[in-house]
C-alpha cells in the first residue's frame, strides 16, 4: 500500500511533466475505493488505463496521417 506521500514523491521522480498541482488529483484518481491509500490493483488499474489511451491515441493519430 502506497500514502499520498509515496506516489508524490514517485510521480515528481518518474514523470516530471505532471504538475506538482495536478499530483492529488493523480492520487485520488488511482484511489479507486478511497480509503487514502493505493494498492497493487489500484495501481494496475491507473496504469493499464493511461497506458490504452495513450495505445488509442496514438493509433488514432497513425490512421489520420495515413489519410494524408
Amino acid at each position: 500500500m502506497l500514502d499520498f506521500e509515496e506516489v508524490k514523491n514517485y510521480l515528481l521522480d518518474r514523470c516530471p511533466h505532471i504538475p506538482k498541482e495536478g499530483l492529488r488529483a493523480q492520487f485520488d484518481a488511482m484511489d479507486q475505493n478511497k480509503d487514502g491509500s493505493i494498492c497493487k490493483n489500484e495501481m494496475f488499474d491507473y496504469v493499464k488505463g493511461l497506458m490504452t489511451q495513450y495505445h488509442l491515441k496514438r493509433d488514432g493519430t497513425q490512421k489520420e496521417s495515413r489519410k494524408q
